[in-house]
């Protein structure tokens, strides 16, 4: 499901990263890799750890509380540093993109969250969590046996 909201992502601003920031084809398909191996990383992480209360804060319309702040910036974060580090791009470019892309790629989540009642998490754990409650348990399970 999260690769299809990158997909349309790509499609509704892919375009966009090339004409407002003057990127490659490439580079503008290596934004939305990065982009997508982010979430994955960082809201996956976050899931795992217990934090599933905060990830769903942060793709609701509610407030964010200060735990669903700190999951953006972690994950602005780290994309930023795949924009940089991967892709090559500099500073103000990756910032410039990391500020157009992630408020977008946020709003579509939420949107689809919002598809289901406010304390159902099926959406979000079959984006991050590896296909809803089952992928969520390996996830844990993985974790504790490591």
């Amino acid at each position: 499901m999260l690769n299809e909201i990158i997909n349309s992502l790509k499609g509704s601003a892919g375009n966009e990263l090339v004409e407002k920031f003057g990127l490659s084809n490439e580079s503008a398909d290596g934004v939305f890799g990065a982009l997508g191996d982010s979430a994955t990383e960082i809201i996956g992480n976050q899931i795992t750890s217990g934090g599933l209360d905060n990830v769903m804060n942060l793709f609701s319309d509610q407030p964010n509380n200060s735990f669903a702040n700190s999951i953006v910036e972690q994950l602005g974060g780290n994309f930023f540093m795949k924009l940089t580090n991967k892709l090559g791009l500099s500073d103000g470019t990756a910032r410039a993109v990391q500020n157009f892309v992630l408020p977008m790629l946020v709003n579509l989540i939420t949107q689809k969250n919002n598809e289901t009642p406010f304390d159902d998490a099926s959406s979000i754990l079959d984006m991050f969590g590896g296909g809803g409650k089952t992928g969520l348990l390996a996830g844990l399970a993985k974790k504790f046996f490591k």
